[in-house]
């Protein structure tokens, strides 16, 4: 059974570097190290079948906006008759340090209104999650605010060393599985 990717993010040029889009950064860069293009457009996400060694992998960027991300990935899953034991979903995390990771197999939203869609959609929190810490706002700034707005140079720079490694994070839960993932990566 192959395993679903997910990154969690918005379309639009307005959103393209905004700290909400950090699930779109890491499918990007899985893409571009895998070779696996997201040159398909349909189940409302840009998306693309590749491998990871023998293990065969879709990777997507749903384009339903963050929170509706729920239809694509069910709309994804259900055309693959896949289960979510086979789904890892990447995002933004405000409850993190910035360039904080916490790899994780289930639980709550955590407020993220893009994984609540997932867990309402699916009817499970049961699907892994890579969480990437985003931080918090000061507090004379609105969270939703905070996440829209573009990520400035110093701490995309701090991001994109986490974002190299996510398929690095991918391969080892996949290959190895979750607490060797967490060891490893969870800092």
């Amino acid at each position: 059974m192959p395993w679903l990717v997910a990154g969690l993010g918005n379309l639009g040029l307005q959103y393209l570097l905004s700290r909400h889009n950090v699930g779109f950064w890491a499918i990007d860069h899985i893409s571009a190290q895998k070779n696996i293009p997201l040159s398909n457009k349909s189940h409302q996400a840009f998306w693309g079948e590749g491998r990871m060694g023998r293990i065969s992998i879709i990777l997507s960027k749903p384009h339903t906006f963050m929170n509706l991300s729920g239809l694509s990935i069910k709309s994804i899953l259900n055309s693959l008759g896949m289960d979510t034991s086979h789904l890892i979903i990447i995002h933004d995390d405000m409850d993190l340090s910035l360039a904080e990771v916490r790899i994780r197999e289930k639980g709550s939203s955590g407020g993220h209104r893009g994984v609540q869609s997932v867990i309402d959609h699916l009817g499970t929190d049961g699907f892994f999650r890579i969480r990437i810490g985003i931080g918090r706002p000061g507090p004379d700034k609105d969270p939703t605010e905070f996440v829209l707005e573009p990520c400035p140079p110093s701490e995309r720079e701090k991001l994109f060393l986490v974002i190299q490694k996510t398929d690095q994070m991918v391969e080892v839960i996949i290959k190895d599985g979750l607490q060797v993932a967490m060891n490893l990566f969870n800092h």
